[in-house]
């Protein structure tokens, strides 16, 4: 029973962590298109308003 449990309770492990490196990748992917779309937004307007944004 007791080695049973340490495979489960190793199991869940691998699952978080699978989940950690899923958010982590979502989360660099939401800051690269954040980036891009001030990139954008800064293009597309004056000098003066660029600071805003900046």
């Amino acid at each position: 029973m007791i080695i049973l449990r340490i495979q489960t309770i190793q199991y869940n492990l691998t699952i978080i962590d699978y989940c950690n490196q899923k958010l982590q990748f979502s989360l660099k992917i939401g800051h690269i298109l954040i980036k891009v779309q001030k990139i954008s937004e800064k293009d597309g307007q004056s000098n003066s308003q660029q600071r805003d944004y900046s």
